[in-house]
């Protein structure tokens, strides 16, 4: 019988390769499963056999703190490496050609390194509808129609905080170190659900 109860249970090095992957004390392990910090210490020293139960509920506890610590995604799992933008002084028609050519609906506007503004297809089509001369709204430089700034966040946040992000702005900078290094629009949410 007890040959039975052991093959039915992993290897108890396991146990210590599962909390510190976890990054659990053995004190937070032992609290999570009802058992003694001093039991985890035993067993992953291999100064005891334990008992099934106590194994049981140790690897009950691991797999339920597995669950709660799921994969994290990070925004720079989900933005585009490749960031298409304008300088603040190009013109609203080079903004024109980089749309149509990457068919992208918005470009980040940038002074020098500095993001500084977004240009949308919607602006520039606003601008069109209340302009009487087109040809003449296309030489303007893109400053004199862009929107504020897109926001910037570290590359290393959770994805969680894109999602409000992308509510109220057409796109999320992806930042390292003060450079952009990615940009998310809120049809890169949509690779979530490959990762």
């Amino acid at each position: 019988m007890v040959s039975i109860i052991t093959a039915m249970l992993p290897d108890l090095a396991e146990i210590q390769k599962r909390r510190r992957g976890l990054s659990l004390s053995q004190k937070q392990l032992a609290s999570y499963a009802g058992v003694s910090q001093s039991l985890i210490a035993k067993i992953e020293g291999g100064k005891i056999d334990p008992s099934y139960g106590n194994v049981k509920r140790i690897l009950k506890a691991l797999e339920k703190e597995m669950g709660k610590q799921k994969k994290k995604i990070l925004a720079k799992e989900i933005s585009n490496k490749e960031v298409i933008c304008v300088d603040k002084k190009d013109s609203i028609h080079r903004a024109i050609e980089l749309m149509q050519k990457y068919d992208i609906s918005q470009l980040p506007v940038y002074d020098e390194n500095t993001p500084v503004g977004i240009i949308t297809e919607k602006v520039i089509t606003n601008h069109i509808v209340q302009n009487k001369d087109p040809k003449k709204l296309s030489k303007r430089p893109i400053e004199s129609v862009m929107e504020m700034e897109l926001p910037q966040i570290s590359e290393d946040a959770p994805v969680e905080i894109v999602v409000p992000l992308l509510q109220h702005s057409p796109a999320v900078l992806t930042i390292k170190r003060g450079i952009t290094t990615g940009i998310i629009t809120k049809a890169d949410l949509l690779k979530i659900v490959q990762l």
